[in-house]
């Protein structure tokens, strides 16, 4: 079962390099859970990614302790990793493209310069 996306409510406005718990409303009608919840935030070109376990409190008025999120690396990103993958694959294909072209027009000099010297002859 999954659910969501949910809307993320930040108190305050961050500075570069701090960090801010933030607020996510839920549907009083999902499961107690326990819940394997992920979450991507992102802020202009910053983005992170965090995933823990929740619980719902089952009675009404109560609330549940906070949730201790684990970051999830760059690495663990498949949106992170399939830009970087095209990325490296363009690259590695342009080197390959400039290496041919090289090799291709030093043959084209040499063999002008084998004509050049054979008809001197």
């Amino acid at each position: 079962m999954s659910a969501g996306p949910f809307p993320v409510r930040l108190g305050t406005t961050l500075a570069p390099g701090q960090s801010e718990p933030v607020t996510v409303a839920l549907d009083k009608s999902l499961p107690a859970g326990p819940w394997h919840a992920r979450i991507d935030l992102q802020s202009g070109l910053v983005k992170r990614a965090a995933e823990g376990t929740i619980t719902f409190p089952t009675k009404a008025g109560t609330s549940a302790a906070p949730v201790k999120a684990h970051n999830i690396p760059l690495t663990k990103n498949r949106h992170f990793l399939v830009p970087l993958a095209l990325l490296l694959l363009l690259l590695l294909a342009i080197g390959i493209f400039l290496l041919l072209w090289k090799r291709r027009k030093r043959e084209e000099e040499e063999e002008e310069q084998l004509e050049q010297a054979t008809s001197a002859l």
